[in-house]
């Protein structure tokens, strides 16, 4: 037996005090610089289901004047603005509710009518008076009953989402199918 050997310290296994302080300083400051991006991806991903919906509900909108021939005639809820009246108002019940029956037959539910950012707002603000009644985030345009007035012109909107609550602001279906966000329509103009 050598006596180097037992003067030497032995090293146990695992990590020193300041080994653990650091990593965590580390892991710390990636976590900080990644909050962000974590908030910026959940908005594009609800803006991206957001799309998604308007998408469907042209893809409905297309079989229904298929077989009718004609644009709905759903009288407009109104307040005096262009956009409709408040979601929640009777007026607005009475406009959702013919809408979603208008294209339930054509594979659109009534979830694919409702933005994701807004439920989540729904949802986190605890607005049980919103979660119970019938809505459409989506507002429609008015055509007339001649057959070829909704696609006469292909960047006419047929949709455009109520408020702006996406990063790029509402997003908008137009007649050929294109959807597109209200910043992306400025820097694009058709």
């Amino acid at each position: 037996m050598s006596f180097t050997n037992l003067h030497r310290p032995q090293r146990r296994a695992g990590f020193t005090l300041l080994e653990i302080a650091s990593m965590l300083l580390v892991v710390g400051i990636l976590a900080t610089l990644c909050m962000p991006l974590i908030g910026d991806f959940r908005a594009r991903t609800e803006s991206l289901k957001c799309r998604s919906n308007l998408a469907a509900l042209g893809l409905g909108m297309n079989s229904y004047l298929e077989d009718h021939r004609s644009w709905p005639q759903i009288e407009s809820a109104k307040t005096g603005d262009s956009l409709g009246a408040s979601p929640l108002s009777s007026q607005a019940q009475v406009q959702a509710e013919q809408w979603i029956a208008a294209l339930q037959g054509y594979g659109i539910a009534e979830t694919v009518w409702h933005c994701p950012t807004v439920q989540k707002r729904i949802d986190r603000d605890g607005e049980k008076n919103a979660a119970t009644k019938k809505r459409i985030d989506y507002l429609p345009t008015r055509f007339d009953m001649r057959p070829e007035s909704p696609k006469q012109w292909p960047k006419h909107p047929w949709f455009v989402e109520r408020g702006s609550l996406h990063p790029t602001g509402p997003n908008i279906l137009f007649a050929d199918g294109t959807v597109m966000s209200l910043s992306e329509l400025a820097k694009n103009p058709q």
